[in-house]
């Protein structure tokens, strides 16, 4: 099992199981810091919706649902900057979660 705190032990576990490779450029044990990161559009993070409700609420970020079932479990959403342009490499890493858990919108 990875090392970390337990969400992210939750993370690298699907992604083990879905042979995915991420490039991590923030890990924190920081909410705050994360949501922060997310909305001044510097990178997607996943998390639990408690911790981003209010973010989507004040309409700073999205929720987007990933179809797992460990991950719904968990109740995990992708979270984007909303109304934000996506770099290509943002594009293409949710294009490679979309297509690797089926993501519902």
């Amino acid at each position: 099992m990875p090392v970390g705190h337990g969400f992210r032990q939750l993370l690298d576990s699907e992604m083990v199981r879905l042979q995915v490779n991420l490039n991590i450029s923030l890990a924190t044990n920081s909410i705050y810091a994360l949501k922060n990161y997310v909305v001044a559009g510097h990178g997607i993070s996943a998390m639990r919706y408690a911790d981003i409700a209010d973010a989507v609420k004040e309409g700073q970020a999205v929720a987007l649902t990933l179809d797992s079932e460990l991950c719904n479990t968990a109740q995990t959403q992708l979270m984007v900057r909303k109304n934000t342009h996506l770099s290509e490499s943002k594009h293409l890493l949710i294009e490679r979660i979309r297509s690797s858990f089926d993501l519902i919108f």
